[in-house]
């Protein structure tokens, strides 16, 4: 905020009262648990007037007219996301403060270009480097994720918005299974090109993933989590506000098994997925899937069984750290990758003893695969839809 002001402009020791106040109200609007009322914390004076006048004493007036407009927010009904709320809010600050200073019209702009900035770098248009470099060389205790894929231009920036979220570029690894539609190209994390004869051989697949675990946990990352391209793994928020990290950090087993659900596509009641939109703010159902309670989790060397459903090793399952399987999320998204995929070239062998059939299905077997149920359905809990993860 300072950098707006300008010369001798006298918010200098307001700006972080001014972002609490908003969050606040963002906060309240979206019930995401702050109290309500008004605690509102006011300066009482200008520590030294004669030497702070400019930085302050029109900040002890101005915060009267301030406070009173944020105790008379109100958002639309339509707000549903912190995005939309701050474009919101932006428009009230430019309407009912601009009078007190140009500054806050500045600022009203400013809040807009964050936003969609904010939005681009969460689909993938724009990278937010961080600003430590070389993570991973200066701790004992820093963790990496790691997936493997071919040609996933629909799952990919779903995969990396979410994860970049909690995984600096340096510790993201993707093996790229041959892809050739430029779906891994010029990104910042690591891309590692690694080849198979087959499109899924399992046996193939697994060697190369455990592999690739051994080596990152090898030079020194203490915890790796494994997902598929398909697969994001979200801790319980009541139990882990701050994320994916703070569960990693926490955690005291070696191996943790995920607890498993399909994101379920409810074709009458939902609309065709918006792929530039939370996917949980637009499906409201999932489906427990045991068969994807997977050990994903290390901070040990894994010998996977194909489909990563089982390990050698013990691993503990946590009811808290929850798997969702994006398969089923879209039923046209599904149509067309699992046209895609029947059309490559599958390894039979691993088909005939049952590894990967569903991947040969399309046309009526694969609508038919899409709509089967084979675990309860019932509605996602509104602590994950209403955050937004993805």
């Amino acid at each position: 905020m300072q950098g707006l002001m300008g010369s001798g402009m006298p918010w200098g020791r307001y700006d972080d009262m001014f972002a609490g106040w908003a969050s606040k109200v963002v906060a309240d609007h979206l019930d995401l648990g702050v109290k309500t009322g008004a605690p509102y914390i006011r300066h009482n004076k200008a520590s030294n007037p004669f030497t702070n006048l400019k930085k302050e004493y029109m900040g002890l007036f101005w915060q009267e007219d301030i406070i009173a407009f944020f105790q008379k927010v109100r958002f639309s009904s339509s707000a549903k996301t912190p995005q939309e709320c701050y474009l919101e809010l932006a428009e009230m600050i430019r309407a009912n403060l601009s009078h007190l200073n140009e500054y806050f019209s500045r600022l009203a702009t400013a809040m807009k270009i964050w936003i969609e900035q904010w939005d681009r770098a969460q689909n993938s248009e724009i990278i937010f480097r961080p600003s430590r470099q070389n993570r991973r060389k200066s701790t004992n205790s820093s963790f990496a994720v790691l997936t493997i894929c071919r040609n996933e231009p629909g799952y990919l920036p779903i995969w990396l918005k979410y994860y970049r979220r909690y995984f600096a570029d340096g510790d993201i690894y993707i093996l790229d299974n041959d892809s050739d539609d430029g779906s891994t190209a010029n990104l910042s994390v690591n891309v590692i090109r690694v080849h198979s004869e087959k499109y899924f051989d399992h046996y193939w697949l697994v060697e190369t993933v455990q592999n690739h675990t051994q080596d990152l946990l090898k030079s020194g990352y203490k915890y790796v989590l494994f997902c598929e391209i398909d697969e994001i793994v979200v801790p319980d928020p009541a139990k882990y506000p701050l994320g994916l990290i703070d569960y990693i950090n926490r955690t005291k087993f070696k191996v943790v098994r995920v607890k498993g659900y399909d994101i379920r596509h409810n074709v009458t009641l939902e609309p065709k997925l918006k792929s530039n939109e939370s996917i949980l703010q637009q499906r409201r159902y999932w489906m427990r899937h045991k068969r994807y309670d997977k050990p994903l989790l290390t901070n040990t060397s894994l010998h996977w069984f194909p489909g990563f459903h089982n390990c050698r090793e013990p691993a503990i399952k946590d009811e808290n750290l929850i798997m969702f399987h994006l398969q089923r999320m879209d039923h046209d998204f599904y149509m067309k990758r699992a046209d895609w995929k029947s059309r490559q070239n599958l390894k039979m062998d691993d088909i005939q003893k049952m590894m990967g059939v569903q991947h040969t299905f399309r046309g009526e077997r694969a609508e038919k695969f899409f709509k089967e149920i084979t675990g309860e359905i019932s509605e996602i809990p509104i602590r994950y839809r209403s955050m937004a993860f993805f």
